[in-house]
């Protein structure tokens, strides 16, 4: 649920899928960017890593293989389920209501959906 937390206000969804994955890459899977490079940078030769630049790493690496093996994440594309999560207040219970899809990095061309969203604005987008 991220993602759409990532989303600037000024967009009401995602053009289209090519949209979506230049998204990931670069908000989603980039979050963490420039704090990695400083650690690396603050980091002395010789020395071992921080427990937080070992912690980054992990997690990087951990979702880098999970968006190439493919990943679930909230349909971005679709501007009824973007609205719908921007209102959302936290619930769990509430997440069959949204539009889930599968994407991933080594077929971008494929988007498959995984949960169509039981909310009745969803049923007519």
């Amino acid at each position: 649920m991220t993602f759409v937390l990532l989303l600037p206000d000024e967009k009401t969804h995602l053009p289209d899928l090519y949209a979506f994955h230049d998204f990931v890459t670069t908000f989603y899977l980039g979050r963490h960017d420039e704090e990695l490079a400083t650690l690396r940078q603050e980091q002395r030769p010789g020395r071992p890593k921080s427990k937080r630049l070992m912690e980054l790493e992990d997690l990087q690496a951990s979702e880098q293989q999970e968006y190439r093996e493919g990943m679930d994440v909230p349909d971005l594309c679709n501007e009824t389920n973007v609205a719908l999560l921007r209102a959302w207040k936290g619930d769990p219970q509430a997440i069959p209501l949204f539009r889930f899809v599968r994407i991933s990095s080594s077929d971008r061309d494929l988007c498959r959906v995984v949960q169509a969203g039981t909310h009745k604005q969803l049923q007519n987008a």
